[in-house]
């Protein structure tokens, strides 16, 4: 396992997030043994947003001062006035920089990003890169959901780091051929929804109804599990970390066995994951649809 790949999310901390999630919001005790247990195993990167709840506060109170953290903002309420752009991005930093105790952020991820490519654009790519130059913030970038728009995204306003879903069933960065267009455009890769919100990690018979009607798929998951004798964490990390191509993976979990047991995972050089263990049903694998 290449722990310097590895960044903590943390939506669980501020948030009942994540579909398998039964026991809510992370308390703050487990989050210290987290961020203590993370840094000891040299783990450097925490991913947050000003919407997860009350995880930027969380997180202050801890002393992350060590940790390099990313935060989300959405695109809209930055450009709720073509005049403000630059002084509103600057206000979200700040709040954010005070709520986290840190002197610097290390990346400002837009939410519904392709709003960049609207009548003011151009304007919030400038303050991007102002707050960049001036020090706020080490890096800028997009995170996405769907990848319509990425590459012209890309083109005109190109970024630090995009940010989109990677797992068994969501293969488009592969199949549409992104991680080369990236990595020509010089962009750091990170990815998320590794377990696709820990849905990958349920037994079918736990799958809420929304989900069952992709039972033929499950049933092809859970019968390669069985017969490859994996864990579906297991064959979901491997899956992750035999592309090379990924920078860094965002990693959300619970508490501190679940964090454990990641730690614990080998890395398997001769798994080969099937083609048919795939989906391009947006209701399926993106989450802000279910």
């Amino acid at each position: 396992m290449n722990n310097k790949k590895i960044i903590i999310g943390t939506a669980q901390f501020g948030l009942n997030y994540g579909i398998s999630n039964i026991s809510g919001k992370t308390g703050e005790q487990e989050v210290k043994e987290i961020l203590q247990y993370g840094k000891k195993n040299n783990l450097n990167y925490l991913d947050t947003s000003s919407h997860y709840g009350r995880a930027e506060t969380l997180l202050g109170k801890l002393n992350i001062a060590n940790w390099k953290v990313t935060t989300k903002y959405k695109t809209e309420e930055i450009l709720v006035e073509k005049e403000k752009i630059l002084e509103n991005l600057i206000k979200f930093i700040e709040k954010s920089k005070k709520k986290l105790k840190i002197k610097k952020i290390y990346c400002v991820l837009l939410h519904n990003p392709e709003l960049i490519l609207t009548r003011n654009g151009s304007e919030l790519y400038r303050a991007l890169q102002t707050v960049k130059s001036l020090g706020f913030i080490s890096n800028f970038g997009y995170s996405i959901y769907n990848f319509s728009s990425l590459k012209k995204m890309c083109k005109r306003f190109k970024p630090d780091i995009i940010q989109c879903p990677y797992n068994i069933f969501d293969r488009r960065l592969i199949t549409k051929n992104y991680f080369n267009f990236l990595r020509r455009e010089g962009i750091e890769i990170h990815v998320r929804s590794v377990f696709l919100q820990g849905l990958l990690l349920m037994p079918f018979k736990k799958l809420p109804k929304f989900h069952r009607k992709w039972k033929n798929l499950f049933y092809k998951w859970e019968h390669w599990l069985s017969e490859n004798k994996l864990d579906p964490v297991e064959a979901c990390l491997n899956f992750v970390l035999q592309t090379k191509e990924i920078d860094k993976f965002v990693l959300g979990f619970n508490n501190l066995i679940h964090l454990k047991k990641i730690f614990k995972t080998k890395v398997k050089k001769k798994i080969i994951f099937p083609k048919y263990i795939i989906s391009n049903n947006k209701k399926l694998i993106n989450p802000s649809l279910w």
